[in-house]
Formats: C-alpha cells, structure tokens, sequence
C-alpha cells in the first residue's frame, strides 16, 4: 500500500519496533510480525494488534515494510526466519507462495476461516494460502471544481473535455500492470497482446504517468490533473483533507487488490500466530479496518455505518462482488514481457 499520512488513530503505539535479524528471540509469549508501517501499519496495530496484547498478555514485534521489503526479508532469511506473521499485498503474496515461503491455513486450526468471504480466501494448488484483511480499488475520482459532468465509465477518459488533463499509473506503481490489462479488456483486447491498450493509452495523452501514489497524491491536491485512476483509501484520506475530490465507481467496476495475512513457513511461534489469525477474521475486526482505513471488508456480515459504506472500494451501494481482482501469477509470470510492450506502445511514445 502507499500511505500518504499517518491517521489521528487514538492508539498507544506501546510496541517495539525492532529488526527480526538473528539476534531476535522467539519465545512462547511472543510473536513476530512483518507489517506495513504508516497509515496501514497504524491501523493494524489499532484493530489487531493491540487487542491481541491485550487479550493474551504477549509481546509481539513489529517490523515495519513495504510488500516488497518484507518478501525479500523472506526470501533472504529463508527457513530460518524469526518472522511468524507476514503482510503483504497482492502481488508480493503470489511471489512468496510460489517460492514455497508460506504455509498453507488449515480451518481445522482455523475455524474463523468460514467467515472469511471467497475472494479473501487466496488460493495456489487449491489450498489457501493468504487471508485478505480488507480491499482497496484503483478507483476512477476526479475534481469536482474542475470537472462539471461525472464520469460513469472508464471510457470517459477518452473523452476530449478530459485531455491534457488526466494523469495513470505507470508499470513501477503496484497497479500499474493491472490497470494496463483492464484497458487492453475493457477495448476488446487481452492481457498477452496489449497493443491495443497501448494504442488507446498514447492516444490518452496523459499529464503524468505517475510511478507513486504519494506522486498522484500531489498532482490531485495542485490541481494539476482533474480526473484519473486513484487508490481508493488516499482518495479518501484526501476528501477527509478537504480536498475537493469525488469518488466514482465506473460501470465496468473497479480494479482492486487486498492486503493479506501470511503464516510464514517454519513460524517458530506458529501456534499463537494461528491463534492471531483467527481473532482478525471477525466483524469487528473487519469493521475497524473499514473505519480506520477505508478498507473494503472481506469477512461476511460486516455491517457498517452509512458514512463508513460510502468510502468502500466498491461504493455505499455496491459489494465485493464490484471488484476486478488482478490474475497476479499470470502477471508475475508474464511481468517482463509486459512491462516491455509498456515501454514499446507507450512511454516511447
């Protein structure tokens, strides 16, 4: 995830934030956690990690990172990890499990995984792997100073009222491939021949390709663009700002992704991170993450306020059925190739 500030959560952030190098101990009463920092990482210690201390009493170490970092802190440690727990995105997680780094979850150890809605049960040889603890979308917002008529659909951003004034991610943002598969799709193509997209894309004629969200962040709040594609999490974390921005939930959906819950294989405290597994996949749980962090709830029966509902990935009156879920091994899989027909249909341009 790509955090743009850290929220006013009432949280004592009583934890120690420590490397899981070799020198970390692994006790009964302890556990180890890779997790995001920022806004992610402050909502998580908020809706699960505090409550977990103070149910059990045990200490529990964060080591705070991007997907990125914490995958390869995976790959490097290997079997001799002192990581218990791991969160990563999508994307990351797909890599870790192909790499044998993840332990398969069990609901006989488990039980709450029966709460846990189908497309937050991520799969790899038809054993879960990742629990999803809340989705975010690449969502369509735009400016409502600047842009008089709401979009309905991706499409209208080919309509010339928008030119020279919208800005898409580029393949070094985590969305940036998925997005460009969806618009081969959404024009008729499909995610192995982009020449399609790219052809629609040059014609975009985009201010910006932007590489962060923190970078899509600034060109919205400088009014340098006025619609485009956006997390839908930093949307709203800018609408809170009083940035005069709306969210729009097109008709062909929203392109989304997840963050997730792994058990590292060889967890040396593997019993208290089932134990912690299992306390998260609750509606309580659930419904702190979507008030924390807009975050999209993947367990069944969460109910939320109306102004929580409104800041869900898939809009107050959609459902997670709403969401465009990324084949995230087909990407990984293909990621060279489809970067190189990127940079060949659109940033030669």
């Amino acid at each position: 995830m790509n955090p743009i500030r850290l929220p006013k959560l009432a949280v004592a952030l009583s934890m120690t934030f420590i490397g899981m190098g070799a020198s970390t101990s692994a006790t009964a009463d302890t556990l180890n956690i890779a997790m995001y920092g920022g806004l992610g990482g402050a909502a998580l210690q908020e809706c699960a990690v505090e409550p977990f201390k103070k149910e059990t009493g045990v200490t529990i170490n964060v080591d705070p990172g991007t997907s990125a970092v914490t995958l390869t802190k995976l790959m490097q440690q290997g079997e001799t990890s002192n990581i218990d727990l791991a969160w990563m995105d999508g994307g990351s997680s797909e890599q870790a499990v192909v790499r044998g780094l993840l332990e398969t979850l069990d609901e006989n150890e488990i039980p709450n995984l029966k709460n846990l809605h189908e497309k937050g049960q991520h799969q790899y040889k038809n054993e879960t792997y990742a629990i999803s603890t809340g989705f975010y979308a690449l969502a369509l917002v735009y400016n409502e100073n600047e842009v008089k008529e709401a979009p309905t659909s991706w499409k209208d951003l080919w309509d010339p009222a928008y030119q020279y004034f919208n800005a898409i991610p580029s393949p070094q943002n985590a969305m940036g491939l998925p997005f460009y598969i969806f618009i081969s799709e959404l024009f008729g193509g499909d995610s192995t021949d982009l020449t399609m997209a790219g052809e629609k894309i040059k014609k975009l004629e985009s201010v910006a390709n932007w590489d962060s969200v923190g970078s899509a962040n600034n060109l919205f709040q400088s009014e340098e663009i006025g619609i485009g594609p956006l997390l839908s999490n930093n949307a709203w974390t800018l609408i809170k700002d009083g940035v005069p921005l709306k969210v729009v939930i097109p008709k062909e959906g929203v392109i989304a992704n997840d963050t997730r819950a792994h058990l590292v294989k060889g967890a040396k405290n593997r019993d208290l991170a089932i134990k912690f597994l299992n306390t998260i996949l609750t509606p309580s749980f659930a419904q702190c993450m979507a008030g924390a962090l807009s975050s999209g709830p993947a367990v069944k029966e969460t109910e939320l306020s109306d102004n929580v509902a409104e800041t869900m990935p898939w809009g107050k009156d959609g459902n997670i059925e709403s969401l465009v879920l990324p084949d995230w091994f087909s990407i990984n899989e293909n990621r060279e190739a489809l970067v190189e027909s990127w940079n060949i249909n659109v940033s030669q341009h």
